[in-house]
């Protein structure tokens, strides 16, 4: 089940299946549906005055034309297979573009943290640490460290 579609659910699913509270776990910019369909958005919008023959005959032209340029271009793709036996490819560029924009962000956002951290009880980072450590051994209901309370704001009416 993909990470978006993962939220959508109960919350005890969230808990112990999310890839957010898997150590070592990395995300990408859309999930592989996304990422393959996003760029048929720019020519759905142009079919919406279309007859429904004419808007298939554009779209099956746009995804063949798709499908085409990623086989002509299949020396620069890495191939990647996912679990269901599907092939999915990724093109270099596109990876290496992710992976520059990921170091970046932790180049962001780490003086953040350590402020953040540099301003709590130092008690209370160690068992923070020592519990998540446990939660990534054991899994299951040790992941309910991440569950966070909260109430509903009232509303003015």
């Amino acid at each position: 089940m993909g990470k978006w579609h993962l939220a959508a659910h109960i919350q005890e699913c969230f808990l112990k299946f999310s890839l957010n509270f898997v150590e070592g776990a990395g995300e990408v910019d859309g999930e592989i549906m996304e990422t393959l369909w996003s760029p048929l958005d720019e020519v759905a919008g142009l079919t919406q005055a279309m007859s429904v023959a004419h808007r298939q005959e554009v779209l099956d032209a746009y995804i063949n034309d798709s499908n085409w340029r990623k086989i002509v271009r299949i020396g620069k793709n890495l191939w990647c297979i996912h679990v269901v036996i599907k092939v999915t490819s990724f093109t270099a560029d596109s990876l290496c573009g992710k992976w520059t924009r990921a170091k970046q962000g932790v180049c962001d956002t780490k003086p953040a943290f350590e402020q953040l951290t540099d301003c709590l009880d130092a008690s209370w980072v160690q068992e923070w640490t020592k519990q998540e450590r446990v939660a990534m051994e054991n899994r299951g209901e040790d992941l309910k460290i991440y569950d966070i309370a909260s109430e509903k704001c009232r509303t003015l009416h």
